[in-house]
């Protein structure tokens, strides 16, 4: 229950989010300048957490900052055994 982002740029870390459920609170850790989309991410999270119970919306912080930058979301990936892809060559 372990989720992070982190961005690195020549050999540094800009900023890291990172939640660890296993916790059992809704600590996050951060550290660095965010991108923009962080804070709002970070409040809907937040807000959603409130009052809920059995479900950790804190987790999805990071989660969801690395699908806005770089469009990768771990619950998004293809189906290994879904569609075929085609393979194109340069004759």
């Amino acid at each position: 229950m372990v989720s992070a982002a982190r961005e690195w740029a020549d050999e540094r870390e800009i900023w890291f989010v990172e939640h660890d459920g296993n916790d059992g609170g809704d600590k996050l850790e951060t550290f660095g300048v965010f991108p923009r989309e962080f804070t709002a991410i970070r409040d809907k999270q937040i807000a959603l957490q409130r009052g809920a119970k059995g479900v950790d919306h804190i987790f999805d912080i990071p989660i969801e900052l690395a699908y806005q930058i770089a469009g990768f979301r771990p619950d998004k990936m293809p189906v290994l055994f879904g569609p075929k892809f085609t393979e194109l060559r340069l004759i």
